[in-house]
């Protein structure tokens, strides 16, 4: 199994690779839609998005992880997600316009998310939440989605990045 430190590794090195990427576009490149191939992990519906709709998606994802996560691990129930859907909810678009220049969201919500685990030993909880397609998972285990999840949209911004440096 892949360690916390590992994960916090991965975590870090992929918001690295977003802001690289990023600094290689024009504001206007990074909110150009872009049709990628399909791919392992990106629905349908999110093949044509920008690279800004890209961060902005993980953004509400990372903000939606690091409140089941802190859940598990304080004990505290959170319904601020109850309802959430993870098709619909995590959509960009769905508040204000998101742009280059709102990027310090995203950065925010993961360095956010790396300084709430940090206060605490240990993410191997007894407790367990459904994830509505992998099943139950510990803190731990939400931990590696948070960095696997980045990583699978990473692979689509780097794709869309490629697709207009071409055009």
């Amino acid at each position: 199994m892949t360690s916390r430190e590992q994960g916090i590794a991965k975590i870090q090195a992929h918001l690295q690779a977003y802001l690289d990427l990023l600094n290689e576009l024009t504001d206007e490149q990074a909110c150009q839609r872009v049709k990628v191939d399909k791919m392992s992990g990106v629905d349908e519906d999110m093949r044509e998005w920008s690279l800004c709709e890209n961060i902005e998606h993980n953004t509400i994802v990372n903000h939606a992880l690091k409140a089941r996560i802190i859940s598990l691990l304080s004990g505290e129930s959170s319904d601020e997600y109850k309802n959430f859907d993870i098709k619909k909810d995590v959509m960009p678009g769905l508040g204000e316009p998101f742009g280059k220049s709102d990027t310090d969201q995203f950065i925010a919500s993961v360095e956010g998310y790396l300084a709430a685990i940090a206060e605490y030993e240990s993410l191997k909880t007894a407790a367990t939440a459904e994830h509505p397609i992998f099943g139950a998972f510990n803190a731990h285990q939400f931990h590696i989605l948070f960095g696997f999840h980045l990583g699978i949209h990473l692979k689509q911004a780097s794709a869309v990045v490629d697709l207009l440096k071409k055009s």
